[in-house]
């Protein structure tokens, strides 16, 4: 498996398209991202199939918000589908979110909080106040756009950075707002890059799939 940082994000209900996108970009993702589309429609038995028919890490994208008492039995409940990250959206607070931590415990499955979506024209004060609220509660990770990253390693440079809003320079921006670049999130901070669309919408996803792992282990050099 690679260790690119690169994490596909597969957001469709039909589980044999999903298995079939995976399949084809594996050998160039480090995990793959499964939203609400793929698990309102599949559930915890379409992880488990995904696991068993491929060895890729699951990143499973629920963005938990809830009072604190259901959330925490949310994430027991999630942690059991043996997954490696669950989000929690950091706007639900302080009580919320140290609730989710503390429903980690001793799993090995880690806790990524939500600032505000890349569809939204956020902030960076708002985005750096979400992110004070995981630091608060020892939250290791946290989704931001490209634009909030380096701000937010260099206020809390033990939190790691997983960037949404990712598009080629050809690329459409779709329903996203706060979009940059591979390049540009790397050079920005980013620990890992959430790609979909420009991956799966392509006309050869395993092709544009290397193309952008290339991509990330030049800037790494």
């Amino acid at each position: 498996m690679n260790k690119n940082g690169l994490i596909l994000a597969v957001d469709n209900k039909d589980i044999d398209s999903a298995l079939s996108l995976i399949k084809m970009t594996c050998n160039y993702i480090e995990m793959v991202k499964i939203g609400l589309e793929f698990f309102v429609a599949n559930g915890p038995t379409g992880i488990q199939r995904i696991k068993k028919e491929i060895d890729v890490p699951i990143f499973l994208d629920l963005k938990l918000f809830d009072i604190p008492n259901t959330v925490y039995n949310a994430v027991r409940a999630a942690i059991r589908m043996d997954i490696k990250m669950l989000t929690i959206h950091l706007s639900g607070g302080l009580d919320m979110v140290q609730a989710a931590s503390n429903a980690i415990g001793d799993s090995k499955t880690i806790l990524v909080g939500v600032t505000t979506l890349t569809s939204s024209n956020s902030s960076l004060d708002s985005v750096l106040k979400l992110v004070n609220i995981a630091h608060v509660a020892h939250i290791p990770m946290v989704v931001c756009s490209a634009w909030e990253a380096l701000s937010i390693k260099h206020n809390y440079p033990e939190i790691l950075t997983v960037v949404a809003g990712i598009r080629g320079n050809s690329d459409t921006k779709d329903d996203q707002r706060r979009v940059a670049t591979p390049s540009v999130a790397i050079k920005h901070g980013a620990n890992f890059l959430v790609i979909g669309r420009s991956i799966t919408n392509s006309e050869n996803p395993r092709k544009r799939a290397a193309a952008i792992a290339e991509e990330i282990a030049k800037i790494a050099k």
